[in-house]
């Protein structure tokens, strides 16, 4: 889903439980997409489904379906579950060969020898 980020905004604006007015200016700058992007965002969640959106005259309002919540409770789930899993350290198999001759430069510097 190419949205995550507008969704997500969506939420921290409160968007979750009731219609919120939004500006697609706003929330172009909020995500760092033009004002177009930012519209066309609007639309592809909203025809499919992630949100709706309240229109009088200029002012649109957005609220979040029950759909989008689900859908950012599933990448919620995914995230975490990625970011636990990464392990504490990582071992490096291998096999070390000449390399461009710089290593007593680096080794005299104090910075580098510290962490040896």
């Amino acid at each position: 889903m190419q949205h995550i980020l507008t969704l997500a905004e969506l939420f921290t604006k409160g968007a979750r439980y009731n219609f919120v007015p939004i500006t697609t200016s706003s929330l172009g700058k909020s995500i760092n997409k033009s004002q177009q992007a930012a519209s066309k965002h609007l639309m592809e969640l909203e025809s499919n489904g992630y949100i709706e959106r309240l229109r009088s005259g200029q002012k649109v309002s957005v609220r979040i379906t029950t759909k989008g919540h689900s859908e950012m409770i599933k990448i919620s789930s995914v995230l975490k579950s990625s970011l636990d899993s990464i392990p504490a350290h990582l071992e490096f198999k291998g096999t070390i060969s000449s390399g461009m001759g710089e290593g007593a430069y680096y080794m005299s510097m104090k910075g580098y020898t510290k962490q040896f």
